[in-house]
């Protein structure tokens, strides 16, 4: 059985342990990584950092185990070498922030390149290789009949590769 939700609002609280947590609110509704499988097994969360080049990837899996639901959320941040706060931008063809957002209902979502979002990393352990941090930004696919989708209270906390 999980550890209950210590926040009101239902998400975890950041931790900067390197508890391998990643939640957000999906338009106003709790986003939580969760999967009984994926590809790199029974994690939900798979993070990377480079200490020499500053880049952070977030890939983060909401999957059910009867196959209704396949989410996917991606995060993506340069130039990071220490604790920070910082905006996710997306430039061409370089991005400096990037995001997707899979739903099972539409096709992918892009970052929204009109609005900043913010990543800001809370804790970065290059010792224990543990990465905690918060982040926002909104989501754009004019295709779908929700053509935005916002990301709002979002934190994480992993032990990532590299």
């Amino acid at each position: 059985m999980p550890d209950p939700p210590c926040t009101e609002d239902g998400l975890p609280c950041l931790t900067t342990t390197g508890e391998n947590m990643f939640a957000c609110k999906v338009n106003g509704q709790n986003w939580i990584a969760a999967a009984p499988y994926s590809i790199q097994g029974p994690d939900p969360l798979y993070v990377e950092y480079s200490e020499l080049e500053g880049w952070l990837t977030i890939n983060a899996v909401n999957k059910a185990s009867d196959g209704t639901k396949y989410e996917e959320l991606f995060v993506f941040g340069r130039d990071i070498y220490s604790e920070k706060n910082d905006s996710i931008r997306s430039l061409n063809p370089n991005p400096n922030g990037f995001t997707n957002y899979l739903p099972s209902n539409c096709s992918e979502y892009d970052h929204d390149t009109t609005k900043k979002g913010t990543l800001n990393i809370v804790q970065l352990d290059t010792v224990n290789k543990i990465i905690s941090g918060t982040f926002s930004m909104d989501l754009f696919n004019s295709t779908c009949t929700d053509s935005i989708i916002h990301i709002t209270d979002g934190r994480f906390d992993a032990k990532y590769a590299y």
